[in-house]
């Protein structure tokens, strides 16, 4: 998984979490330490606007 400050926005714990929670045998951090750190420290949970339910509502 590429975790470096160039991708900022991306740097939140959650996707962190979910990435390693993935992984099936083995996760690769390719990165910053302090890239790492910033997505450890990060617990922002942006809304997301997938329209998902909207997608999933049978008519």
């Amino acid at each position: 998984m590429p975790i470096h400050q160039s991708h900022f926005l991306m740097l939140r714990r959650n996707l962190l979490y979910t990435a390693i929670a993935r992984a099936e045998r083995v996760c690769v951090l390719v990165g910053t330490r302090v890239a790492l750190k910033q997505a450890v420290r990060n617990e922002d949970e942006r809304r997301r606007f997938s329209r998902l339910a909207d997608r999933l509502r049978v008519d």
